[in-house]
């Protein structure tokens, strides 16, 4: 699956444009791979570290970026976006689940 950047980034010289989400499968051993990096490389193992770094084993920019740089270069909403697509959550769902919400608090 493949899915383009709503902002582009250049590196290596090389202008990144669009990623090739490579599994759509989290498997448990993607999980502790991309916490133990996440530790490493930032400090801790939630939130967007852990996200970036499963992102960069799960997909293909067409380079290899570090994580470190991945996150300089990638803009918080392609970030949101891959993150979705490799979770299988799509705008459908999100749109259910605020319709929901509302109907909720009502």
């Amino acid at each position: 699956m493949e899915y383009k950047l709503s902002e582009p980034f250049e590196y290596e010289g090389q202008k990144i444009e669009k990623c090739t989400i490579k599994k759509t499968q989290v498997k448990v051993i993607d999980r502790i791979k991309a916490k133990t990096e996440a530790k490493s490389v930032f400090g801790t193992e939630e939130g967007d570290a852990f996200m970036l770094c499963l992102i960069n084993r799960l997909c293909d920019f067409g380079v290899s970026i570090p994580s470190l740089e991945l996150a300089e270069k990638l803009s918080s909403e392609d970030l949101d976006n891959i993150a979705m697509k490799i979770m299988g959550i799509d705008e459908d769902f999100l749109q259910y689940l605020a319709k929901n919400s509302e109907n909720s608090q009502k």
